[in-house]
């Protein structure tokens, strides 16, 4: 998938979310307010309630998007013949898309009516989400490949030693500027021993690295470097300075990945299980 192309499908996927939520909030909006004794009588109510034409649409579309959306993920991670079809972070993009718009439709298939049984897998679901969210950003901090395959320390420290190359080679830089950039590093983020520590710093790492990759781009204009010249040799620091930071807490993002598949799955389980109960019984009952 070309840069251009990719762009299209994540952009793609956020259109579809967003307006499925604004189209779904605005016109609804009238009955999603209106006091749940009051609903009755509301001309929305027969296609809103959880029950309704639309309502019953919405949990059956957000279930399937949910469903689809995590057995296409994992089938992809454990199934060699799939391995051929895209690569591992597109897919992660797609099962990301469905479980986030998919428990949306969920949402609002509730008609913001939560109760029973059926709450516990709602805010188990929203447990799912939210992990997922933390999660995706834990993957992130992991060095990978333009496929999503997490690279090991051979190939970092290789990835490394190019980066380092390009700079004094590529843009001819001298010794000071490049031993400036080496130590960003350093300067941004400090080696801790605590797991948790390392991910408040993950979360405040690339803002560190945007404000010091703008001071040494100060830094080239004022050496009067051509503008067009100074944006490459940041554009190629910043991938430095950002691989240099995210090996020093790659420990501690491993163990917090660890940790998050053992709080995400059993949400998602609970979620699934208590699901599935609640279709069996709407289907036994609606006969």
């Amino acid at each position: 998938m070309s840069p251009l192309t990719h762009r299209i499908y994540i952009t793609l996927f956020f259109v579809i979310a967003i307006s499925s939520f604004l189209l779904l909030a605005i016109n609804g909006f009238g009955y999603y307010s209106t006091p749940l004794t009051e609903r009755p009588f509301s001309d929305l109510h027969s296609a809103l309630k959880p029950s309704g034409t639309l309502g019953h649409f919405l949990g059956i579309a957000g279930s399937i998007m949910m469903g689809v959306g995590v057995s296409s993920y994992m089938l992809r991670k454990r199934v060699r013949a799939l391995f051929k079809f895209g690569t591992l972070k597109n897919w992660l993009e797609f099962h990301i898309f469905l479980c986030v718009t998919g428990p949306v439709l969920v949402l609002f298939h509730t008609a913001f009516k939560f109760g029973g049984i059926v709450s516990i897998s709602f805010w188990s679901m929203t447990a799912v989400v939210l992990s997922g969210i933390a999660g995706r950003f834990i993957y992130t901090q992991i060095p990978r490949s333009v496929k999503g395959n997490e690279l090991d320390i051979t190939e970092i420290k290789r990835l490394q030693n190019e980066l380092s190359e390009k700079l004094k080679e590529d843009y001819n830089l001298d010794e000071k500027v490049i031993d400036k950039i080496d130590s960003l590093s350093s300067k941004i983020l400090t080696q801790s021993n605590s797991t948790f520590t390392d991910f408040f710093k993950a979360l405040g790492l690339k803002l560190k690295v945007n404000g010091e990759i703008n001071r040494l781009k100060t830094e080239l204009l004022q050496k009067q470097i051509p503008e067009s010249l100074a944006i490459q040799i940041c554009s190629t620091a910043k991938e430095k300075v950002m691989l240099d930071g995210r090996v020093k807490i790659l420990k501690s993002m491993h163990a917090l990945f660890r940790y998050w598949h053992i709080f995400h799955l059993p949400f998602a389980i609970t979620m699934f299980v208590i699901m599935i109960i609640h279709i069996i019984a709407v289907l036994i009952f609606s006969f």
